[in-house]
């Protein structure tokens, strides 16, 4: 995963290496929502999940989102996560190469023999990286690639995304 680190930092650099250009390029503020699933892998097991994101794009290069997700099945099941970040995007024409960095909540549930389910959760720094592709000016479709901490290895989401 360093190299997941190493390239969500990286894109980070780029991103905000143009910041004497954000000022001079920035075309307003845009908002966007997306709806998706996809699966978070740990060592032992892999989790599908559902996942709904809003976010605030505040120049060409950086953004604020915030990330719900909610396991779809299994035993053990992800439960309610919650995430903020910080995004740091390089746009290249219909496509966007992004890295972000933040911070959230990350629940797992279990049933027991009995049926009973039991849920534990932790706060962790999260980050990773991502491309969307653009296929028209509103509507995008969006893949990335996002780690929460030490808990989860990996999670691989493909979301769909509207901009307001």
């Amino acid at each position: 995963m360093r190299i997941l680190m190493s390239a969500a930092l990286a894109t980070a650099a780029l991103a905000l290496s143009s910041v004497s250009a954000l000022a001079q390029e920035s075309d307003g503020v845009h908002v966007y929502a997306g709806i998706g699933g996809g699966v978070t892998k740990s060592k032992k097991e892999s989790l599908g999940l559902f996942q709904a994101r809003a976010g605030v794009q505040i120049n060409p290069y950086v953004g604020l989102e915030a990330d719900y997700e909610h396991g779809t099945s299994g035993n053990p099941r992800l439960g309610n996560t919650f995430a903020g970040y910080v995004v740091a995007t390089a746009p290249l024409g219909d496509f966007d190469v992004f890295g972000r960095v933040g911070y959230g909540s990350l629940s797992v549930t279990v049933k027991d023999t009995n049926n009973k389910w039991y849920s534990a959760s932790k706060s962790e720094a999260t980050y990773g990286i991502g491309t969307r592709y653009h296929f028209s000016p509103e509507d995008a479709v969006r893949f990335d690639v996002t780690r929460f901490g030490k808990l989860a290895d990996a999670g691989f989401t493909l979301t769909y995304e509207h901009t307001f």
